[in-house]
């Protein structure tokens, strides 16, 4: 008797998410974490060819609503790999635009068509599975970047409720 070959197929969970639904969890606990201080909100665009964009902002609620992208998810239709653009991952010169389907943008507009999706030699980072997405979305959220943007959103917010005080006290 011919010995069975062993399963080949990969071994997957069953509680793989979509992008969204992770980024709308993540706003679920920001919602939790700061209440009446932060929001966020998660739009989803669908492009050409399939593509879905989905960006993360963060609203500060006082003094006025004021708005700071976090990031942009872009996949197609199936949900992996995802190309997440945050301000962390920007290299710090420009040599060259990339747009979000992975075209690129020369000095003269021109649009050079990427044959491979995600583009390989861009700066923005690809998460292949749900793990790789799930950690990169902690890179962002944990970065100096977004942190600096709460933080300047919560000292607008305390200058607002001094200058109410002082106003009250007719300073």
């Amino acid at each position: 008797m011919v010995a069975r070959i062993p399963s080949l197929w990969p071994k997957i969970s069953p509680d793989i998410r979509s992008p969204v639904d992770i980024l709308k969890d993540q706003v679920a606990s920001l919602r939790d974490d700061y209440p009446g201080m932060f929001d966020a909100e998660v739009t989803t665009l669908t492009g050409t060819e399939d593509f879905f964009i989905h960006q993360l902002n963060l609203i500060a609620l006082k003094p006025t609503e004021q708005r700071f992208r976090i990031l942009i998810a872009t996949h197609r239709t199936e949900f992996y790999p995802v190309q997440i653009e945050a301000q962390v991952y920007r290299p710090k010169t420009k040599k060259r635009m990339v747009g979000a389907l992975g075209n690129v943008l020369t000095a003269s507009n021109e649009i050079v068509e990427s044959l491979t999706w995600p583009p390989e030699s861009d700066w923005r980072k690809i998460a292949h599975t749900q793990s790789q997405f799930i950690s990169e979305i902690g890179v962002v959220l944990s970065s100096s970047e977004v942190r600096s943007a709460m933080e300047s959103f919560i000292a607008r917010a305390n200058e607002a409720d001094s200058q109410v005080v002082s106003d009250a006290n007719g300073r």
